[in-house]
């Protein structure tokens, strides 16, 4: 006689591990920018936002290229990351690894917000300034604010 009934069973333990590493991805951030070096935040801040009594410029080399400059690189990065970032997910490799590799593209960006003059936008400098620096170079002098720049990830609760 043919048995009635059978027996299936399914492990959704790696849809339990996402659900959870879904909820502890929320209790992160990325810190990225002049961490740690007070003059560099300094001097960044001073350019990041442009100084009117100091007659400089905005030029910035965070804001913009991660807000929109290079936004759609960064949603690109991360449609294209899904999958991998889901299999860490459900792997557990924890959601530290995730932000680090957006941390780095982010850090890339910047970098390359360096290297273009923040992708053609800021102001070329004056003449005057051409001349005490002794190159044209927009805000390399002695390369210690682009060196500064640091990303780490951070409990919200660490604050």
């Amino acid at each position: 006689m043919a048995k009635s009934s059978f027996t299936i069973n399914i492990d959704l333990s790696g849809i339990l591990k996402f659900k959870k590493n879904i909820k502890e991805a929320k209790e992160y951030n990325i810190e990225i920018g002049c961490i740690d070096d007070p003059r560099s935040t300094f001097i960044g801040a001073i350019h990041e936002f442009g100084s009117k009594s100091q007659n400089i410029p905005r030029r910035s080399f965070l804001v913009d290229p991660l807000t929109i400059q290079k936004k759609e690189d960064l949603i690109k990065y991360i449609r294209k990351e899904q999958t991998q970032i889901m299999k860490d997910f459900c792997l557990e490799k924890g959601t530290r690894r995730i932000y680090y590799k957006f941390g780095l593209k982010a850090k890339s960006i910047i970098e390359e917000a360096f290297e273009t003059e923040g992708f053609g936008t800021w102001q070329p400098l004056k003449a005057a300034t051409i001349k005490r620096k002794g190159h044209d170079k927009i805000l390399i002098e002695t390369g210690q604010l682009k060196k500064s720049i640091k990303f780490r990830t951070v409990k919200n609760n660490d604050k």
